[in-house]
């Protein structure tokens, strides 16, 4: 096992080695490298993310894991492979798409991607985050609205639990994230805002596509929709790490005439008849409503 001081000097003069992104590129056109190999061979710029033989969009790599699967193994092969696959489907029969949650926005450029006429909004609090957001938004000439902020079910300030890291996945305003990543968070204000109040104020009417990754505070998010959640009935994608979100997210929907399923990344979709954790760690799931099942031919994932 390699030391930390000599893992940091293979790190730091990895970084300096040029021309790595034109080189993978090559290398990823000529042949599939397996991920265990994969995993370390990182860079930093953009590089564009291939939908299908149509649609393609602009991301910048940061470094990251997130962004390094999807340029080694491709949309819908990597990343959260199932979940995107389905967006993608989603998108274009939507007018208004929210990506709650959004990290540096791949859902919501598949969304703009895809369907160009569609009201986008992404919405993300933390700012460095936020800033890389902006970046890959520019990078796709706009036409996402940006939100600096938190859903949540309250218009106003909450204390976010944050982590010393340069980018982090687990920020939230639920303190138990803190204590589930062992502690020693960052404690920091940011401005909150119900979804209904959001939409209100951007003039809409109406909602029809949400992805919700906010790290336990997924309830939350959706009480703050108010009469938009059940009025629109939107399909959703919405994250599950725990029991307790579970019961809180199944007795927010219960009477709203969802098709539930678990996504299963790599495999398909499973259809439940509520939400629950489960051994796998399979995280999202997807309600929808059945005209939009049908529209959208998500029929073609269900494997049970």
């Amino acid at each position: 096992m390699r030391s930390p001081t000599i893992r940091r000097l293979i790190e730091q003069v990895y970084a300096q080695v040029p021309l790595k992104r034109p080189v993978f590129e090559a290398v990823r056109r000529a042949v599939r490298l397996p991920r265990r190999l994969t995993s370390h061979l990182r860079f930093q710029g953009p590089f564009t993310v291939r939908i299908d033989g149509i649609h393609r969009f602009r991301l910048e790599h940061w470094g990251y894991a997130m962004e390094n699967d999807l340029f080694w193994n491709g949309f819908g092969n990597g990343y959260e492979g199932t979940s995107l696959q389905i967006w993608r489907r989603l998108a274009p029969h939507a007018r208004v798409i929210l990506d709650v949650g959004a990290n540096t926005g791949i859902y919501a450029l598949v969304a703009r991607c895809v369907n160009q006429r569609a009201t986008v909004i992404a919405v993300e609090p933390v700012e460095r985050v936020f800033h890389r957001l902006q970046r890959n938004v520019e990078l796709n000439g706009g036409n996402v609205t940006l939100e600096k902020l938190a859903a949540s079910d309250t218009t106003g300030q909450a204390v976010i639990y944050d982590r010393p890291a340069d980018h982090e996945l687990t920020a939230s305003l639920d303190p138990l994230m803190d204590e589930y990543c062992g502690g020693g968070g960052v404690e920091y204000t940011v401005p909150t805002k119900r979804l209904d109040d959001l939409l209100s104020g951007a003039g809409l009417r109406s909602i029809d596509l949400i992805k919700i990754d906010v790290e336990l505070f997924e309830p939350q998010v959706l009480l703050g929709m108010g009469a938009f959640l059940s009025n629109c009935r939107p399909a959703l994608l919405v994250e599950i790490l725990n029991e307790a979100v579970a019961r809180e997210v199944n007795d927010i929907t219960r009477d709203l005439g969802y098709n539930i399923f678990r996504v299963v990344e790599q495999r398909g979709l499973v259809r439940v008849s509520h939400v629950e954790v489960t051994e796998l760690k399979e995280r999202n799931y997807l309600f929808a409503q059945d005209e939009i099942v049908k529209a959208s031919n998500i029929r073609d994932f269900v494997v049970q």
